[in-house]
């Protein structure tokens, strides 16, 4: 007899708006389960202004370390809490708790996969050394952390990152042996995760393997006031900026009075030259409308194989067209809508040439594009499908 799931924990770091996909995607789910009558109950490692804004039940414990290298001391206050829920489910946080969950409580766990950590200490699977997908050894994983890091932190900061995640990272690999289900958002981000993880001495079975699409944000077509690009990947390298800076240089001779707006970095006269405005962060949705507003297109040429970015559904959900990589996840979620152009990850030129093909179409026929995306994006996925194939499991592990 199946039995029907009342109350869930849901481990994550943050809660949304703050964090990435993972944290919508939780948030989104979380919304879906009250909908239909299931309880979720967020533990989180900060308790901040943002929890007091969701009508969600949100618990902090005291922690002594340092991001995901940190650990609850409140034990008897979360065995009390778990008590009384029917599952255990973790978006990429706390999975240290899994072997104190599996031998003490004995609730069924459930981690939901939303990037490639833990396979991937730092979460890419990109090989910064070698300038190329990682093929899931550890040989290499040092030097990569630190290429990656120094590039974005301090050198104290980059070499704590780079000691810690190569060497303790691994632990929390194995933590997923013990899981009940995992849980993946594409079937890409599945094979590849299976695979590496063997090839790093951890044999998790598919049996207890599942994908789920995340669930759509709730966002409307916005009208197009403008014919420019946009990039809200930063300056991080994994995100591609490189690559669409040498690939933007090469068709900015020939479009001046078009922009590139790019968000999460620092501003500069050098940029600027070329066409480039640059917003430090903008927190969605409300900030990034200022840039969906002005922009027919969006790019992202990520060099990682991402398992199911968010930004590409954003992208035709808002009514835009989309350039992205050809890569992951990717051309499984959104490859073959009418306004989406697929480009080999790190070829300039590849994506040079689209981006011409972008600014060259007139206004009507790019917000005809885009409103094509937005239609094919919403008849691709059902929400209600989503949260009820992640309760059936959430059902299916109860009842054993």
């Amino acid at each position: 007899m199946v039995k029907i799931v009342s109350t869930v924990a849901i481990f994550v770091n943050t809660l949304w708006p703050l964090g990435s996909g993972g944290e919508l995607a939780t948030y989104l789910y979380a919304k879906l389960m009250q909908d239909v009558g299931v309880k979720p109950i967020f533990i989180i490692n900060e308790l901040d202004e943002i929890a007091h804004q969701h009508k969600f039940k949100v618990i902090s414990f005291r922690r002594v370390g340092r991001g995901k290298y940190s650990i609850s001391l409140d034990f008897k206050a979360l065995v009390k809490i778990l008590r009384d829920v029917d599952v255990t489910y973790f978006v990429a946080s706390d999975l240290e708790l899994i072997p104190f969950i599996k031998m003490f409580i004995n609730k069924p766990v459930v981690v939901h996969i939303h990037s490639y950590y833990p396979l991937c200490p730092i979460g890419h699977m990109y090989n910064f050394y070698r300038n190329k997908v990682c093929d899931g050894s550890w040989s290499d994983c040092a030097k990569c952390i630190w290429r990656y890091e120094a590039q974005r932190r301090n050198f104290s900061e980059a070499f704590l990152s780079t000691t810690l995640n190569s060497t303790i990272g691994g632990f929390f690999l194995r933590t997923l042996r013990l899981a009940d289900a995992i849980i993946f958002v594409s079937e890409a981000q599945r094979r590849i995760f299976l695979e590496l993880s063997s090839k790093k001495g951890v044999y998790i079975s598919p049996e207890k393997t599942y994908v789920i699409y995340n669930p759509l944000p709730d966002l409307k077509p916005v009208e197009m006031e403008g014919d420019d690009i946009g990039f809200l990947g930063g300056f991080d390298p994994i995100k591609g900026f490189k690559i669409l800076y040498e690939a933007w240089k090469k068709i900015f001779p020939k479009h001046p009075q078009n922009r590139l707006y790019v968000t999460k970095g620092k501003p500069s006269k050098v940029l600027e030259k070329f066409g480039i405005i640059v917003y430090r962060r903008l927190m969605p949705p409300i900030e990034i409308l200022r840039v969906i507003r002005v922009v027919r297109a969006l790019a992202v040429p990520s060099l990682s194989p991402e398992p199911a970015p968010y930004v590409c559904i954003e992208t035709l959900l808002y009514g835009r067209l989309l350039v992205a990589s050809n890569i992951g996840g990717i051309p499984e979620i959104i490859g073959g809508l009418p306004g989406v152009r697929l480009t080999p990850p790190g070829d300039e030129d590849k994506l040079a040439d689209t981006l011409e093909w972008i600014l060259s179409l007139k206004r009507e026929e790019a917000v005809e594009l885009g409103l094509r995306n937005h239609e094919g994006i919403i008849k691709r996925f059902d929400n209600s499908k989503s949260v009820k194939q992640l309760i059936e499991i959430f059902e299916k592990l109860s009842s054993r």
